[in-house]
């Protein structure tokens, strides 16, 4: 509108001054009236020609207007789109003049935006993305059953620790947050203690150790560290894995007070207790004091200097002694000799020494255990009773014990009942009586021929039988030795409470002894697993301790995933299975089945080839006892050990329950070097998700700055329209 009336006026402006020139040009040659009236002619031809010529133009101007205009109006439509929201709006190019140079460039700025606010999309995703991973991170680490401690170098400050941290400690997420490490650690009392300890770590790689930590309620916990450094970022954190060790030190030490328990009955005893190898001197291991005043030598002479029972021995006894090379002798679990032994006073003293054998995994004599008692006093007695009947006859009226005087034909001539028993064992009972009215078989024959010994050699017979007395089948002890020349006294006297001691006495030994080895070898293999979070090193460990305790030939381990079964580590196994490469498909033909399934416990098997189907096909068939044990952690079952033995009835109850124990440990140490791996894992890609951030951060920055650039932009092009 504002150029058609700028056309308008000035086309009556124009139509004005022709009309103007006209008058006064007429005015001047002809009159008044005339010069009007052609003046008025000439306005009207001029206002019927010049009507249509001004319609025309602004018919034109209208045109050229609508086209300057169009594009600013599209162009400004486009930037009301865009703020708006609507980015994929666009300026249309209409013309090639410097309004469409405008739109293209505005076009091409939007794009940029586009691709920038995609951008910052992406990386919107990409932070989602690692936050989830660090919650994942958190997660894990809060399953541990160990305390895991993430420590600054410089301010000694927790910068991060999991759920199992402040829980085990006693405080809240926030109070520890609070807290140092020298809060805590009574290993680290100064700032130079924790400066050598940085140090230490840093120049081994890695660093396990005990000591204890100070809970909130001030209770003192012993613990087991494991630490090492790590790369954070620019800086180098600590990482400590830290254990609860309170019931393991209690176990030690409930051990070490039963050994000082055991200890402490050896040293105190009047029998001399021993230890010593199966060599040709029998060298001793262990002795208590007992053996000085059986000897005359301390028991340092016999430990560090050399001295052997060889050298004390009477020439007349040494062949009744066995020796390493009697192969038959060793044969017997146990043994009972006598014989005599010079004192360092030079004088012979009896002894009578009680052992058992004590054998490897292949049944070879490994050390022998036993008693030694001086019996000199005894022999001495037995002497004098032979010298006198009268004193024979004497000491019997005190003696505690059943007395017979026997005929040699086997009569009862004399009896005295044992003592506080002569009203239920009246000797009228037993005189004039044949033996076989008294005794049963065997007894019968055992003391005819002790008779006949007896009265031939003129020595002391003695051996044992059972008998019922009251109900209760007792062990008794017949000592028979000739008091005439046609008599036999007889001797009988009830050691079943001796009998029970000495075997009691010999089980407790070998008990305590089978309980230390295994103790000890639970103890290495428990050392050896915290020692080291290398993954193949763990199961070779725990593999070579535990045939320290189960005799088997072959073992693998195998790893459970899906419906297959993985061998990763074996012992001794046939050619034909690879490791790795070896795989079973978990299914009802595999024996492992109900294991790996989680219905029992353990399998043990020790008649395989007749029990067990996918045993019969080489190279498995060299099998005939099977032991599996399944490895589970967090109550899955992640795989199982299994142990081969090529004979039959090779592993027992007991031998599973040891299994078990290790599979137990290793299947803790195995989850421990994958919380470890993901530790660091996720570490790693913390760092990376921190460095790829900062460098977003730059961009987003850089790009903020564009885009107020490009507002600014259109703010201008906005106030100028």
């Amino acid at each position: 509108m504002y150029y058609l009336t700028s056309v308008v006026i000035f086309t009556g402006i124009m139509i004005f001054f022709v009309y103007q020139q006209t008058i006064q040009v007429l005015e001047m040659t002809i009159d008044r009236e005339i010069a009007l009236a052609v003046a008025r002619q000439i306005a009207i031809r001029i206002g019927i020609f010049g009507l249509p010529i001004s319609m025309l133009l602004i018919a034109a101007v209208m045109a050229i207007a609508q086209r300057v205009i169009a594009p600013l109006r599209a162009f400004s439509e486009t930037i009301s789109h865009i703020a708006a929201g609507k980015l994929t709006a666009s300026a249309p190019v209409l013309s090639d003049d410097k309004v469409g140079a405008l739109d293209r460039a505005f076009n091409a700025m939007t794009e940029k935006l586009r691709q920038t606010l995609t951008g910052l999309q992406a990386e919107l995703h990409e932070r989602k993305q690692a936050e989830e991973k660090l919650l994942q991170f958190r997660r894990v680490m809060d399953e541990s059953n160990d305390a895991i401690f993430l420590i600054d170098l410089e301010s000694r400050c927790y910068l991060d620790f999991n759920k199992s941290a402040h829980e085990f400690l006693g405080y809240s997420r926030e109070e520890l947050a609070q807290l140092g490490v020298m809060d805590v650690a009574e290993h680290i009392p100064s700032l130079e203690a924790w400066r050598e300890q940085v140090e230490l770590i840093n120049m081994s790689g890695s660093l396990i150790f005990e000591t204890t930590y100070t809970r909130k309620d001030r209770s003192i916990v012993p613990v087991e560290v494991s630490a090492r450094l790590l790369a954070y970022g620019e800086k180098s954190i600590m990482v400590a894995v830290v254990r609860d060790i309170a019931r393991r030190k209690r176990s030690e030490e409930a051990l070490v007070a039963s050994e000082m328990k055991f200890r402490m009955l050896a040293e105190n005893t009047p029998i001399v207790v021993y230890q010593c190898k199966n060599d040709a001197r029998f060298t001793f291991l262990y002795l208590n004091d007992a053996v000085e005043k059986l000897t005359g030598y301390s028991k340092k002479a016999f430990l560090e200097e050399g001295l052997s029972f060889f050298d004390l021995y009477h020439p007349d006894d040494i062949s009744g002694i066995a020796v390493p090379e009697d192969e038959l002798h060793y044969h017997k679990p146990s043994f009972h000799i006598t014989y005599r032994i010079r004192h360092a006073s030079g004088e012979w003293r009896w002894v009578d020494e009680w052992g058992a054998y004590v054998t490897d995994e292949l049944d070879q004599v490994e050390y022998i255990v036993g008693m030694m008692s001086d019996i000199t006093e005894r022999k001495q007695a037995e002497e004098a009773l032979q010298q006198s009947e009268a004193r024979t006859r004497a000491l019997l009226s005190a003696f505690p014990d059943m007395i017979l005087e026997l005929s040699r034909d086997g009569r009862v001539i004399h009896m005295v009942p044992p003592k506080e028993m002569e009203t239920a064992m009246p000797a009228e009972r037993f005189i004039g009586k044949p033996i076989e009215e008294v005794f049963q078989e065997p007894t019968v024959s055992q003391t005819k021929f002790a008779m006949q010994r007896a009265s031939e050699s003129g020595q002391l017979n003695v051996f044992e039988f059972e008998s019922e007395m009251g109900g209760i089948l007792r062990t008794m002890e017949a000592r028979l030795t000739a008091s005439a020349p046609d008599t036999v006294l007889m001797m009988i006297r009830d050691i079943s409470q001796r009998k029970w001691i000495e075997q009691e006495r010999e089980t407790l030994i070998q008990e305590l002894e089978i309980k230390n080895a295994e103790s000890e070898t639970l103890r290495r293999s428990l050392a050896s697993i915290v020692g080291t979070l290398e993954f193949t090193e763990v199961i070779e460990r725990v593999l070579e301790e535990i045939k320290c305790v189960v005799p088997y030939d072959t073992a693998s381990v195998w790893r459970v995933d899906g419906r297959n079964q993985y061998i990763i580590s074996g012992v001794d196994l046939p050619s034909e299975i690879e490791i790795p490469g070896t795989v079973f498909v978990v299914d009802e033909t595999n024996s492992a089945f109900p294991l790996l399934m989680g219905k029992i416990p353990y399998v043990l098997s020790n008649n395989v080839q007749e029990e067990l189907n996918d045993f019969q096909e080489p190279p498995h068939n060299y099998v005939q006892s099977w032991l599996a044990i399944p490895l589970k952690t967090r109550g899955r079952i992640i795989g199982m050990i299994n142990l081969d033995g090529r004979s039959r009835n090779q592993f027992t109850e007991h031998h599973t329950e040891l299994a078990v124990t290790f599979a137990n440990q290793l299947a803790i140490a195995l989850d421990n070097v994958r919380l470890f791996s993901e530790l660091q894992a996720d570490l790693e890609e913390r760092r990376k998700l921190i460095a790829e951030l900062e460098i977003k951060n730059a961009e987003s920055e850089t790009l903020r700055e564009s885009v107020a650039i490009v507002a600014a932009t259109l703010e201008k092009s906005e106030a100028v329209d």
